[in-house]
């Protein structure tokens, strides 16, 4: 009988790699792709976490207004550019052309009060 206890991190590497090898065929084939994860997501709310299981599903499902390259320099994303206004107020300018899964324009206007 083969001991399994201290192996599992061995297990889970081998099953992703051999996920990471089949999805590029299947996502092209138009099959679904499987991800797996130790976790469930605890909210798809980006301001309301700060497990890493979550953060790591919605890097995957959601696009952010502006994120760090590899050396730490905020980069654009969604917004192409941006500007404080006043101490409570930025502008962002956002990329033409995107839609949500639903279909309507991408646009954004929060007030907080």
């Amino acid at each position: 009988m083969i001991s399994w206890a201290g192996r599992a991190p061995i297990a889970i590497v081998m099953v992703l790699g051999l996920v990471a090898e089949m999805a590029p065929v299947n996502f092209a084939q138009g099959r679904p792709m499987i991800i797996a994860t130790s976790g469930d997501a605890e909210t798809m709310e980006p301001v309301r976490t700060g497990v890493g299981t979550t953060e790591s599903i919605q890097r995957h499902m959601l696009e952010p207004l502006m994120a760090n390259d590899p050396d730490g320099k905020i980069i654009p994303v969604l917004a192409t550019s941006w500007r404080a206004i006043d101490n409570w107020t930025w502008e962002f300018k956002l990329r033409s052309g995107v839609r949500f899964q639903n279909g309507e324009p991408f646009t954004l206007e929060i007030t907080f009060k």
